[in-house]
């Protein structure tokens, strides 16, 4: 009889990745969209370094020493310096460097993982690798959106290879300083894997505690070499975080990463049903089918099933008491190498007894996988936003190539903002989502070398509590007003009040409703929502009060972020701190387009003398400031001129206050400099007091 031919495997092999890089190109080619935040701030980062390598190899360097210390590195960047090098600098060349490096070694440590946990040949085990990993949407999301977590993942993955075999194999010190190193460079590469790498840590130790309990002889010698094995495997993890992020240890030791980040925080059954949504039930059920025939067909196959569960279980419980935040790259922990080894035991099942019934049911599934990961990927007319994966249902969320039907508003918005406004407007954006944010206008001017000064008219408007204030600043300093209907989050509301302090002020309420006009022109964008322009005329004390007042109240209450004074004229940017003492700090950022800021003291001043203090430092030279005594209907009654004799410099100015029954004063306080680049000026120690 004549024998079937077989593709050799390196040939199989090059045809897969070949396959795979087109598929990735392709979809990159045929998105028509607009990239922001993460998805455009890791190209972003990766751009920015390659040209400061391409001017200063030093400075380049320097820079990547420094990032360790940051929430996000620059190591990720490295492999684009020689694809940026030959292919010239894109998002393309970008997602192809990443698939490359990063995804490609991801499957060649599942096919690692593979052949070791289940027992079948190297270079089957591989190929299985890279067919499952064809076969699963959500991994492939994070890639295509430009994010770096597949390398990540493929350390994970990496270490749980190295690590199977456990303490009592030969050469286990080796093995556990691999392991040790490999979990290392996921948290090094992205900082959110310390869970799954805790999470592995936790599965591999019960693993190895269960075999000492069967184990009938030598019970406490074993025990010894396992506490030398999994402390070797700490040594190294802490040891070569030590070395190139001692920053990252310290701040794991000190922050409260669940304080800062509870705004993104889901219970963990919306979290349960984001995975569901994201993989669909289909996928899933054929993965744990693929289990069962492990377990019945292969001795290797139950403890594989045992790790998969005990992975999950403890990593889902780590990640539900940690961060418990949803978005498509956490899904990378340890999900895809649960569902590949689930699916690599259909291949056991098809090869273990030839049957034309178990050879039609596994090639028919192989078929349905297939044809799930293409509507996904590729063929659904409609997708999920990032954040958001529908109702879980038989097929994975669906997320073809992004098509933005909103690319032409989007133009004669950005077009209409830099014809109606002037350099010393203020635009606030009002509204945080992946339809409306404002960092959309910051890609689309800053795409435009000709429109890259209008980003200067937008002071950073507040998106999530807890990390940013009330949005105080930008709402009493700009003069123009970006809102959408309906009002825009891309979190729970419920982490958003900053968000919702600002929109709750349009349409104004009728108290106010006299300072504001409603241009006539709007913008039909996605979903439904639709964009109006607000412009403020000049703010009085009694007009300001209310609404700062209001938006204290509707912002989440954060005593980190209290502030007695507000910037109603900003220059780049400010900072503002009162304590409860109330005394205040604030800093300001300017350049020569914006020399100036100004303050207001959101308290009535008692009648009498009294005087304001503080203590100048920063680098602005020679800054000069102006304090007013202003009434509620915005009159100046009084107002005085200074400048500090030397910077740093502690000043008080006295000032007087008429009795006045029939109304309030109040503090203004302006700072100029005479800024030739940029500088930044803090007055600290800020405080009025009785003189």
């Amino acid at each position: 009889m004549k024998k079937t031919p077989v593709l050799p495997f390196p040939a199989a092999l090059f045809a897969l990745i070949a396959a795979q890089a087109v598929f990735a190109t392709a979809y990159v080619g045929h998105e028509r969209t607009i990239y922001f935040w993460d998805h455009a701030m890791y190209f972003g980062m990766a751009k920015s370094f390659y040209e400061t390598w391409t001017q200063d190899a030093g400075a380049a360097w320097t820079a990547l020493q420094n990032s360790f210390g940051e929430n996000y590195n620059y190591i990720f960047t490295l492999p684009a310096l020689l694809t940026f090098s030959v292919f010239g600098v894109s998002r393309s060349v970008f997602i192809l460097t990443n698939f490359f490096v990063f995804f490609v070694a991801y499957e060649c440590a599942l096919g690692l993982f593979l052949a070791r946990a289940i027992g079948i040949p190297k270079q089957t085990a591989f190929i299985l690798s890279f067919v499952t990993s064809s076969l699963i949407p959500p991994l492939w999301l994070p890639l295509l959106e430009g994010y770096p977590d597949n390398g990540a993942a493929a350390c994970i993955t990496l270490a749980a290879a190295l690590g199977w075999a456990g303490p009592f194999a030969d050469k286990f010190v080796k093995r556990a300083i691999g392991v040790g190193l490999s979990l290392a460079g996921a948290v090094i590469l992205r900082r959110h894997f310390a869970y799954p790498a805790e999470a592995l840590l936790l599965t591999l130790g019960c693993l190895t505690l269960w075999d000492i309990i069967r184990t009938t002889e030598n019970r406490w010698r074993l025990f010894l070499r396992a506490t030398v094995y999994y402390g070797i495997c700490g040594i190294a993890l802490a040891g070569l975080l030590g070395i190139i992020a001692p920053a990252f240890i310290m701040n794991a030791l000190t922050i409260d990463y669940n304080a800062l980040y509870q705004s993104y925080r889901r219970p963990p059954e919306l979290f349960l049903a984001f995975i569901l949504g994201g993989f669909g039930s289909g996928l899933l059920l054929a993965a744990c089918g693929g289990f069962v025939f492990l377990a019945r067909l292969k001795e290797t196959g139950k403890r594989a099933g045992i790790f998969v569960s005990l992975f999950l279980l403890f990593w889902f419980l780590l990640w539900s008491i940690g961060p418990d935040q949803m978005g498509h790259h956490y899904m990378l922990h340890c999900l895809p190498l649960a569902i590949s080894a689930g699916l690599a035991g259909w291949y056991v099942f098809y090869t273990n007894r030839p049957d034309p019934v178990k050879n039609g049911v596994s090639v028919g599934l192989l078929l349905l996988l297939t044809a799930n990961s293409a509507w996904a990927l590729w063929l659904s007319p409609t997708g999920v936003w990032p954040n958001d994966n529908g109702q879980p249902g038989l097929m994975s969320a669906a997320r073809p190539p992004v098509v933005r039907s909103d690319l032409d508003q989007w133009a004669k918005l950005t077009d209409y903002l830099a014809r109606t406004t002037k350099p010393d407007d203020r635009i606030m954006v009002v509204g945080s989502s992946f339809v409306f944010n404002q960092d959309i206008f910051h890609t689309l001017y800053m795409d435009n070398p000709a429109s890259a000064g209008m980003m200067f008219r937008f002071p950073k408007s507040p998106e999530i509590d807890h990390e940013e204030p009330a949005p105080l600043d930008v709402f009493a300093s700009s003069t123009v007003y970006i809102v959408p209907t309906p009002t825009q989050y891309h979190l729970d509301p419920s982490g958003q009040r900053v968000v919702t302090a600002a929109a709750k002020e349009f349409p104004p309420p009728p108290e106010r409703e006299n300072l504001f006009t409603l241009d006539d022109t709007v913008f039909h964008l996605e979903n439904g929502t639709v964009a109006k322009i607000w412009r403020r005329k000049v703010w009085t004390p009694a007009s300001l009060r209310p609404a700062l007042a209001q938006i204290r109240w509707d912002a989440a209450a954060d005593p980190q972020f209290n502030q007695d004074w507000v910037a109603i004229g900003m220059p780049l940017r400010t900072q503002i701190f009162s304590t409860p003492e109330k005394v205040s700090f604030v800093s300001g950022l300017f350049d020569p387009m914006h020399p100036a800021m100004k303050l207001f003291f959101d308290r009535p001043l008692a009648s009498g003398d009294g005087r304001l203090a503080f203590v100048v430092t920063g680098n602005c030279p020679e800054p000069k400031f102006h304090l007013s005594i202003v009434t509620a209907d915005g009159h100046e009654e009084s107002s005085k001129k200074f400048a500090p004799v030397v910077v740093p410099g502690e000043l008080f100015q006295p000032f007087s206050v008429a009795d006045m029954p029939d109304g309030d004063h109040f503090l203004e306080l302006s700072v100029a400099v005479p800024a030739a680049a940029f500088c930044h000026a803090e007055l600290r120690d800020l405080r009025v007091e009785k003189n």
